[in-house]
């Protein structure tokens, strides 16, 4: 039988066991004594025991079943958990990790297990079980036929009750591969674009029934596009699951006590930005683990119980989710990272006049590391830089709060989709561009004569300002004189935390606000400075999305 087109469906399935029997080895190793751990660990060995033999993975089915016999024994008494012990099952665990990728690369599952299978036998000093199993008995092995001989009735016999007829229901749920979804968002974004267009036309029209078609269209568009979006949302947890592992084997590697806490994991985002969240969180904990939290002599000479702990906290906060990774170690050194920032050639003026947060952000320059020395988990400066760049490619914010011999806060906000925003289109000169309105403060027309070539003033800060045609080399429209059409069009971007300084800039025209489905860039426009993605607009012209946060940076600021 072809067992290809289920082999993706096999990769999830076991993926998730994998990561369950993660989570509960860590709380196996806490408490030992935890027997629904044990009994969620049986579970997912023989899962994927199964599975395997299904698809005839006999050296998967084989390893798993040695795992799923230490399991029995714990059950039954004949053995006592240790740290010894969980430690032989992670290391069990990493191989079933990594026959499930050659399973996923198509290669051969040629992990040599012959030493991890013969500790798992003196484990409990059990006798070695089989090699060759019989594999389990599935739907279509199932005979029509028994041995059972067949009593004949007689006269006087009632005749037997009728079983009843099972009723066959299909499954409520559906695996689904994450491709099709992207697909359907493409094609959401395509009506997007043609809405947009039809919405232009219908203002020239005096049709009643066309303006109510395009009004009743628009509604069904918005319904559709909130079913994908919301058939695209996956739990926090999605990305988590390993951070337990990764924080008990450095910690383990440095001679460190540290506990990780997981709060709000059944929050949702967007598959595509959890799938580009994962090495940023990945670091961030890391280094809390390797630098920011000290040696259990150091803390305990400071007052700090021996244990350290990290907590990493996700919660709603309007439109977007909020993701908090907070550690109680040592904190960051302000002093340190102005002799850092300095070492690097950044001017001692412009330090002098950086706030808290901004001397925080430091952290963030490529190159710049406080790790006294180079390890294999941290320490070479990069990092942070590509954590921060990554976290605004998403559309999102990465802020840092810290005290010294404290602890430290990395706040990450994040936008629940990506795919489908609502931008702003402006024209500069004879280019149609785009800006997200979630970066935008404020729209302005402004009368020119009030308008300085470097500054504006509100009532409550002064803008500065640029003009977009200028940063991006584009030829723009003739600065209109006074007493002509003498109004300009400022935009103002989102104020950065901390700072006292709004960033605006001025365009020619401002065209519409429009929700638009975003595509990310190809060679060679992924170096293209200043954009993030491009949309197609329903006339079929491309325009890119402009990032505030590299436009601003020509301000010598950025939006954070």
């Amino acid at each position: 039988m072809d067992n290809s087109k289920y082999k993706a469906l096999f990769l999830q399935e076991t993926n998730e066991r994998i990561g369950s029997i993660e989570r509960s080895l860590i709380k196996l190793e806490t408490d030992p004594s935890d027997t629904t751990s044990i009994d969620v660990l049986f579970r997912s060995y023989h899962s994927i025991k199964g599975m395997s033999a299904s698809m005839g993975y006999e050296s998967i089915q084989n390893f798993t079943h040695f795992q799923e016999d230490l399991l029995e024994g714990f059950r039954s008494g004949k053995g006592d958990i240790t740290s010894e012990t969980v430690g032989l099952l992670m290391e069990c665990l990493d191989a079933l990790k990594e026959m499930a990728r050659k399973v996923e690369e198509g290669v051969a599952i040629d992990i040599d297990t012959t030493s991890l299978v013969e500790r798992l036998k003196s484990a409990l000093s059990q006798e070695e079980p089989p090699l060759i199993l019989e594999r389990p008995v599935t739907p279509t092995q199932v005979s029509l036929e028994t041995n059972i001989p067949k009593e004949t009735p007689s006269e006087d016999t009632e005749p037997p009750e009728e079983l009843p007829i099972p009723e066959l229901r299909l499954p409520t749920t559906m695996r689904v591969e994450g491709t099709v979804f992207d697909e359907q968002l493409k094609i959401t974004g395509d009506l997007l674009a043609t809405l947009s267009t039809l919405k232009k036309i219908s203002q020239k029209s005096l049709s009643i029934e066309f303006l109510d078609a395009v009004h009743s269209l628009g509604k069904t568009i918005d319904e559709l596009n909130s079913n994908i979006l919301e058939a695209r949302m996956l739990p926090i947890e999605s990305i988590m699951h390993s951070l337990p592992r990764t924080v008990r084997d450095i910690a383990q590697r440095r001679d460190k006590d540290i506990e990780l806490i997981l709060k709000g994991t059944e929050i949702t985002l967007d598959r595509a930005i959890l799938e580009g969240m994962g090495d940023p969180l990945i670091h961030i904990i890391r280094n809390a683990v390797d630098h920011g939290i000290e040696a259990p002599d150091i803390r305990v000479a400071s007052g700090k119980p021996a244990k350290g702990r990290i907590t990493v906290r996700a919660f709603d906060k309007g439109d977007h989710v909020l993701i908090e990774i907070s550690d109680n170690g040592k904190g960051l050194d302000t002093d340190d990272l102005k002799e850092k920032a300095l070492a690097r050639a950044v001017s001692p003026e412009k330090i002098n006049a950086m706030s808290d947060a901004e001397l925080r952000m430091l952290i963030c320059m490529p190159g710049l590391s406080l790790a006294k020395e180079v390890t294999d988990i941290s320490g070479r400066g990069v990092g942070m830089d590509l954590v921060k760049s990554v976290v605004e490619t998403l559309g999102g914010r990465l802020t840092i709060d810290s005290i010294k011999d404290k602890g430290t806060t990395f706040t990450i906000e994040l936008p629940r989709t990506t795919s489908i925003v609502k931008v702003l289109l402006v024209r500069v000169g004879d280019k149609t561009l785009s800006l997200p309105l979630s970066k935008i403060s404020r729209v302005m027309e402004i009368e020119n004569e009030f308008l300085s070539e470097e500054t504006y003033a509100l009532k409550e800060s002064t803008v500065h300002i640029k003009r977009l045609g200028d940063i991006l080399g584009v030829e723009c429209s003739a600065k209109p004189s006074y007493g002509e059409d003498s109004s300009e069009k400022l935009i103002v971007f989102e104020r950065r935390q901390g700072s006292e300084k709004d960033n605006g800039i001025v365009v020619d025209e401002l065209i519409d606000e429009v929700d638009a489905y975003i595509r990310p860039l190809i060679p060679p426009f992924t170096r293209l400075w200043g954009a993030t993605g491009f949309t197609i607009l329903g006339n079929g012209e491309a325009v890119f999305l402009l990032d505030p946060a590299q436009i601003t940076a020509s301000f010598g600021e950025t939006i954070q």
